[in-house]
């Protein structure tokens, strides 16, 4: 018996709190649990029960996706690969670097309290600030600039040039901290708008500009493509073509 998502995160909300290297630790801790003919994506997030089993039912399809979105960033940075006798890309193993990663990081725990993936408890605190960035605290300031877009009270551009603003006066490891909270921003924006939900204001179009100047759109793209598998190819190549056109173009 494998070892279930809610015995590692027993609140949904705190679940969906963490941002995507807690996700994925937690996610490991999961998948290292199970028998090796238990690591297919589908089964897991569909069959399983692991995933949803401990959570109450109104969240089991926003935890489903952000379980999809955790697993393609084990497969992003080499922590799970595509099992190599199987024709069936879901079908994975655990690799050696995923272990070790895995190993090295349990001392960081999945407390929903880590600041560099818990974006959505801050959003409370900040609606009274007014148009001004009047904080110095980075999660604040990071959290200010994506509610103002959300709410289309600024313009892409601007929004890049206030991310570029605040990336720049960071250290390296805030600077990665910046990146893959952004990247959580858009993963779950990707998962709605394939799930056909309708968004307001999606990060994507800053996302993909930022990208370009400071990450690694390569792996961001190759990710997101990922997350197209699952669906039928009518849906998925229109999806297809919009992700890789822009970054192609960006590049």
């Amino acid at each position: 018996m494998g070892t279930p998502l809610s015995s590692i995160v027993p609140k949904a909300q705190d679940l969906l709190g963490l941002g995507p290297e807690e996700l994925g630790r937690a996610l490991m801790k999961c998948l290292i649990s199970l028998p090796q003919n238990d690591l297919h994506l589908t089964n897991f997030l569909n069959r399983s029960g692991y995933v949803t089993n401990g959570y109450p039912p109104e969240y089991h399809d926003e935890i489903r996706g952000a379980m999809n979105a955790a697993w393609r960033w084990l497969e992003m940075h080499g922590y799970i690969m595509v099992r190599k006798d199987s024709n069936d890309a879901d079908w994975v193993d655990i690799s050696p670097q995923g272990r070790r990663w895995f190993d090295q990081s349990q001392s960081a725990g999945f407390s929903s309290s880590n600041a560099r993936g818990n974006l959505n408890s801050e959003m409370g605190k900040l609606r009274g600030l007014g148009n001004e960035l009047v904080t110095s605290n980075p999660e604040e300031q990071l959290t200010s600039v994506i509610e103002r877009y959300r709410q289309g009270r600024e313009e892409a551009a601007s929004t890049v040039a206030m991310l570029e603003g605040l990336y720049s006066g960071l250290d390296a490891d805030r600077q990665k901290w910046l990146l893959n909270s952004l990247w959580s921003e858009v993963l779950a924006d990707f998962q709605k708008a394939i799930s056909q939900e309708k968004i307001q204001n999606w990060i994507y179009p800053v996302a993909i500009p930022f990208w370009v100047k400071c990450g690694d759109t390569a792996v961001m793209t190759k990710a997101l493509l990922g997350m197209l598998k699952p669906l039928e190819p009518h849906i998925a190549g229109p999806w297809a073509r919009h992700l890789s056109g822009p970054f192609c173009a960006s590049l």
